[in-house]
């Protein structure tokens, strides 16, 4: 059977401020593409779209960190953050995203290491990390070699 996709896909450029939590009253929202547009600020306030599965949030002007509770979206399959200007630590939380089957964190401002959480994601096919210049050179996690798919 064929699944239909409830989402939300906004023509590049035309954002230019916060999305607002309300956007989570759409209460079968599956997909989030603000891809390419210019949203100021930090990580949107949309922990409370609970059936959220697919989150895009590339090339933006997001700023701070990934939140700590990033795991509220408990069924997201597909993170894409590439190329924004994130900070802080990657939440260990994210380790918690049990679906997650995508997971693209390039091109940030990231600094620490690389939460050995990861390595819990049982169903994770495709990380990408690269352009993280904050990150000092070193060996993937022991954890990261978990994982069979």
């Amino acid at each position: 059977m064929h699944q239909q996709f409830r989402h939300c896909n906004f023509t590049p450029q035309t954002i230019s401020e916060k999305i607002p939590a309300t956007i989570c009253d759409l209460m079968n929202l599956i997909v989030l593409d603000l891809s390419n547009n210019y949203i100021p600020g930090e990580f949107p306030d949309i922990l409370n779209c609970s059936k959220l599965e697919y989150l895009l949030l590339l090339q933006k002007s997001f700023v701070g960190p990934i939140p700590a509770d990033i795991d509220r979206l408990s069924r997201l399959r597909y993170l894409d953050l590439t190329a924004n200007n994130f900070s802080g630590d990657i939440p260990a939380t994210i380790g918690r995203l049990w679906d997650l089957f995508y997971l693209f964190l390039v091109q940030n401002e990231f600094n620490g290491t690389w939460p050995t959480e990861i390595g819990n994601l049982a169903n994770l096919e495709h990380l990408a990390m690269a352009y993280n210049d904050k990150f000092l050179p070193s060996a993937l996690p022991k954890e990261f070699g978990a994982w069979k798919s």
